[in-house]
């Protein structure tokens, strides 16, 4: 593993855990908006920034 794939990598962590930091923040008519349900959002809030 390159340097480059190692730093994509750590990109793409980052960038997971503020979108699921923000996603648990959202009020349920932003959820809405989005096309998301509770469940989803709980589900998707409750992975670690590491699982897809």
């Amino acid at each position: 593993m390159t340097m480059t794939d190692m730093a994509a990598i750590f990109v793409l962590w980052g960038r997971r855990a503020w979108t699921r930091r923000h996603l648990r923040a959202l009020e349920p008519h932003r959820l809405a908006d989005i096309g998301l349900s509770e469940e989803e959002r709980r589900c998707e809030g409750a992975k670690w920034f590491w699982q897809k």
